[in-house]
Order: structure tokens, then sequence, then C-alpha cells
């Protein structure tokens, strides 16, 4: 089964197709992509999330996740960071950002990036 979306020309919005729904489950936490299977056998990114907690990062709440439908595009499920509330966007002490992403959601991510800090 192909799952497509299609395009509204008049408001100009990617949508699914009829009697689909899309859901992303977890978003801002780390559980839905440490492992590729509910009975946490298959480690997915777990390794890495493991890694972050082992030097200080907090499940949750400096180390989150953001999973999406790609396509989408960056403006689906990845809020302009002046919505996001302050703890997203500011830790304590004061880290740098470090984020992780998979073909092809780093050229969406870069996208998202330009958009809401290069040209605001």
């Amino acid at each position: 089964m192909i799952f497509r979306l299609v395009y509204d020309k008049t408001t100009k919005i990617m949508k699914n197709a009829p009697g689909v729904e899309t859901r992303v489950p977890g978003f801002g936490n780390t559980d839905t992509i440490e492992h590729l299977d509910t009975d946490n056998l298959v480690k997915y990114f777990a390794p890495m999330v493991d890694a972050l907690v082992s030097w200080g990062y907090e499940r949750g709440v400096t180390v989150r996740a953001a999973p999406y439908d790609f396509r989408y595009g960056p403006g689906k499920y990845l809020p302009s960071p002046r919505k996001l509330p302050p703890q997203h966007t500011h830790t304590h002490p004061p880290r740098a950002v470090k984020a992780v992403c998979l073909s092809p959601t780093e050229k969406i991510f870069a996208e998202y990036l330009k958009r809401h800090f290069l040209l605001s």
C-alpha cells in the first residue's frame, strides 16, 4: 500500500488521502524512537540516547525527539521555535543544540533551521 498525500491547490496544504490519519506519538519524548518494536528488542536510537544520558542529559528534558511524517515537509509537525514552551528552548546551564537526522529528514531540518533562525 502506498500512502499518498493530496495537495489542495486552494489552501496550498498537503493532506492525507481520504480515510488516512497520520499520528505522531511521543513528540518531545525519546521512548518512541529508542526501539523499533514495542517489546524493546530491537534498539534503534537507544544506544545514542543512553550515551547522552550518561553525559548528563535527561530524557524528555534535554534529550528530546521530534518524530514526524517527512512527507509533509518542515511545516506540519515542526512548530516555530517561538511557539515552543521555554523548557524546549532553554536549559540551565545553557548547552549547544545537537541534532541527529536521518535521510531524508536532514534536508527538511536544514530548511527548518534556515527559516526560523537564519532568516528571522
